[in-house]
């Protein structure tokens, strides 16, 4: 998987919205859908700030391990 699949699975476990994500990092929802469909490259630190968002590492994103983890634990959450 890409930067860009594993943002969006991670944003997905959270419940957050493309909307919302793109609010924080003060860019377009537009914007931010093209940076999660592949459209276009991923800024270190736009990046570094949607992990900020997201509450997760932004090492995450470029393991497709690491980003099972967090998803497994949103998931663990949602069920308690």
């Amino acid at each position: 998987m890409t930067i860009q699949e594993n943002l969006k699975r991670v944003r997905n476990s959270k419940g957050v919205t493309q909307k919302a994500v793109a609010n924080y990092l003060e860019i377009s929802e537009m914007a931010y859908s093209r940076l999660e469909n592949d459209a276009k490259k991923v800024d270190a630190t736009l990046l570094y700030k949607a992990s900020q968002f997201l509450g997760v590492d932004v090492t995450i994103f470029f393991s497709n391990k690491l980003t099972d983890d967090v998803i497994n634990k949103t998931k663990q959450k949602e069920v308690v």
